[in-house]
């Protein structure tokens, strides 16, 4: 079942993803995003995958979007969350009126 399967396991390394990215494309037109953005990428994740947040910082980026993407070396799905605590906080507290 499609479900089940990890989506690292979906596309082959090398494999030509041309029409994937068309479609996924359609259902992700170029956005420009009023305030900050943070993406928060473990290089291990084989949920998220790494290359298509790499894409989507590009496209952000392009369109003018104001992005902080801080990868973290060995994190996989589950442990981004703590791995980018610090940063996410310290990225939400500089933003945040104080006092």
């Amino acid at each position: 079942m499609a479900a089940q399967a990890a989506p690292s396991t979906l596309i082959r390394d090398g494999a030509d993803t041309t029409e994937l990215d068309k479609a996924l494309e359609a259902m992700n037109p170029a956005v420009k995003i009023n305030g900050p953005i943070l993406l928060a990428q473990g290089t291990a994740d084989s949920t998220a995958l790494p290359f298509y947040t790499a894409q989507l910082n590009s496209e952000l980026v392009a369109v003018g979007d104001k992005v902080t993407y801080n990868t973290y070396p060995g994190v996989d799905h589950d442990g981004i969350v703590d791995a980018a605590e610090a940063d996410a906080m310290a990225f939400f507290e500089s933003r945040l009126p104080s006092g």
